[in-house]
């Protein structure tokens, strides 16, 4: 069950309508954490949020933890047609929530998948933010329309990973970039040959080594596609060519989906991924 910790300014009607989009159902949190008198609300209290979908009733989602400003995303309503998933290209779900939260231009997603398996909601899906492409033009108004029909999920994970250049058994990620080309340099440690349960080893593009995703975020995604699924009517399933870049397709397609299917210049979700683990 999600939860909310009260804020300065918050009320029942505000909360029901953050996360119903109802004033009126205030009474539903009300009930669920015992509270007779609606003005009784204190900063700091945890509140249960119940899931009024019939869908998510082991499904535990953190929506306080987080909160992305209101102008960090589109607070506009439109009709949900794919998930998207990403990864991170990073290691914590703090550090994509501030990459998120420092930029000017709503790029965002409103799931954050850590590798604890812990799903953080940052606004809620029913809105949108830019998570597909970079640039726009009046010239394209299809980029804005995938952009809103589509909920995207953030899944912690470095992604792509190089033999280090002093030690060929060692696997670093991207980071830190170069300090005048901003490039990658692949020179933060992930882990070693060894430790064959941090990487797989596929061949895309050049590279050989993928950070692996863990059992944790598997089994913590089936359960979000499949709330996010019933409570918007999306088909469950993917593309046939799941890594394969198609922006045609994805104009009509209905289901799950990934960056790459987007932008070829992209690498996630990437082959570490298991779709099988999720039932696609």
């Amino acid at each position: 069950m999600r939860t909310h910790i009260v804020k300065t300014g918050d009320t029942l009607t505000s909360i029901a309508k953050y996360f119903y989009n109802d004033y009126s159902k205030y009474t539903i949190i009300a009930s669920a954490n015992g509270i007779a008198n609606p003005n009784d609300l204190k900063v700091g209290q945890v509140l249960k949020i119940p899931d009024i979908s019939g869908a998510g009733a082991d499904l535990e989602i953190d929506s306080s933890t987080f909160q992305l400003p209101i102008g960090g995303y589109y607070r506009e309503e439109h009709r949900k047609r794919m998930i998207v998933l990403h990864f991170t290209a990073g290691t914590t779900a703090s550090g994509a929530f501030n990459t998120f939260k420092n930029n000017r231009g709503r790029v965002a997603t409103p799931y954050i998948l850590d590798r604890d398996g812990k799903i953080y909601e940052i606004f809620p899906p029913r809105y949108w933010a830019i998570h597909l492409f970079r640039h726009y033009s009046g010239e394209y108004p299809i980029y804005y329309q995938l952009e809103q029909r589509t909920i995207p999920i953030e899944i912690v994970n470095v992604g792509p990973l190089k033999p280090d250049s002093g030690d060929r058994r060692q696997l670093n990620w991207w980071a830190p970039p170069h300090p005048v080309t901003g490039r990658e340099t692949f020179s933060t440690r992930w882990c070693t040959l060894d430790e064959n349960d941090k990487y797989v080893k596929k061949t895309d593009r050049g590279i050989q080594y993928f950070a692996a995703f863990t059992a944790a975020q598997y089994a913590s995604l089936n359960k979000l596609i499949d709330y996010l699924c019933l409570h918007f009517d999306i088909p469950r399933q993917a593309p046939r060519n799941k890594l394969s870049t198609d922006l045609e397709g994805m104009i009509n397609f209905n289901g799950v989906v990934c960056h790459q299917n987007f932008r070829s210049d992209k690498w996630d979700i990437g082959p570490a991924f298991d779709w099988g683990k999720i039932g696609l």
